[in-house]
């Protein structure tokens, strides 16, 4: 299925949620859901090859979400250089940066910043700036 041009029937849906870092507090990233599914999606449901999975693991989790109604959709967190209570236009700054250096990025493992950074990033909360477009890959 095409939408705006993209092949979206290989597409996951991510949802990023940036938090300020908490100085001597451990940042519970792993202490969270991952997935979700919302139901029926208008961008169609994800479409998986059991057969091409690379790993048991991979296969069990593919056949996990292949039972989901609509797209799945993930969940990640970071954390910021930021202080708590810091205006939203520093975040948003915090976040631009931290795609900028990801997008940079040589390295042969690639950090999660540069695979963000090749796709455009829209900001949902908070609520005053949802649709907000916070980063465009370059073309």
């Amino acid at each position: 299925m095409l939408r705006d041009g993209h092949a979206f029937d290989e597409a996951v849906l991510d949802v990023w949620t940036f938090y300020a870092r908490i100085p001597a507090t451990r940042f519970p990233a792993d202490k969270r859901e991952t997935h979700a599914d919302f139901g029926p999606s208008a961008f169609g449901r994800q479409l998986y090859d059991l057969g091409a999975a690379g790993s048991a693991r991979e296969r069990a989790l593919w056949q996990r979400w292949s039972a989901y109604s609509g797209r799945r959709v993930d969940f990640l967190m970071r954390v910021l250089p930021v202080q708590v209570g810091t205006p939203i236009s520093s975040a948003v700054t915090a976040m631009q940066d931290w795609l900028a250096h990801g997008n940079r990025s040589t390295a042969s493992h690639k950090p999660s910043s540069w695979y963000l950074a090749q796709k455009a990033v829209v900001l949902l909360q908070p609520e005053s700036c949802r649709g907000g477009v916070l980063w465009r890959p370059a073309d």
